[in-house]
C-alpha cells in the first residue's frame, strides 16, 4: 500500500490553492477521528486513515509545511487531542510506513 503523491493529488473538493491550510487540517482531523470510529463506523477508519495519508504524502513532496504550524496548534489543544492524534500516526506508520508520519508528526 504505497502513498504517492503521484495518485494523491487533492481533487477539485480539496484544492492545491489558498485552501491549502484546510486541506492540512482536514488531514489531521482524519488522524483524530480514525481512533474514534466503533461499531458500525469502524470500517470507515481506514478510509479516514487512507485520506490522512494521502493529503500528507502530497503536501510533504510538494514542500507546503504549513504542515507543521496545523500540527503544533493540534497538539496544543490537550492531552485528549494529543493521545488521538498519535494514536492516528502510529496506524499511519503501520499501513503506511513509507510516509514515515512517526518521525516528523511527533507530540511537543
Amino acid at each position: 500500500s504505497v502513498v504517492s503523491a503521484q495518485y494523491c493529488r487533492p481533487t477539485a473538493s480539496l484544492r492545491c490553492d489558498s485552501s491549502q491550510t484546510l486541506d492540512i487540517d482536514f488531514a489531521l482531523h482524519k488522524l483524530l477521528v480514525y481512533g474514534e470510529r466503533e461499531g458500525g463506523f469502524a470500517a470507515k477508519s481506514s478510509k479516514d486513515l487512507h485520506q490522512s495519508a494521502s493529503l500528507l504524502a502530497y503536501y510533504r513532496e510538494h514542500g507546503t509545511w504549513d504542515i507543521d504550524e496545523a500540527w503544533a496548534d493540534l497538539v496544543s489543544r490537550g492531552k485528549g487531542w494529543v493521545r488521538r492524534a498519535l494514536q492516528g500516526v502510529k496506524a499511519l506508520d503501520r499501513a503506511y510506513p513509507e510516509l514515515g508520519a512517526g518521525g516528523w508528526l511527533k507530540a511537543a
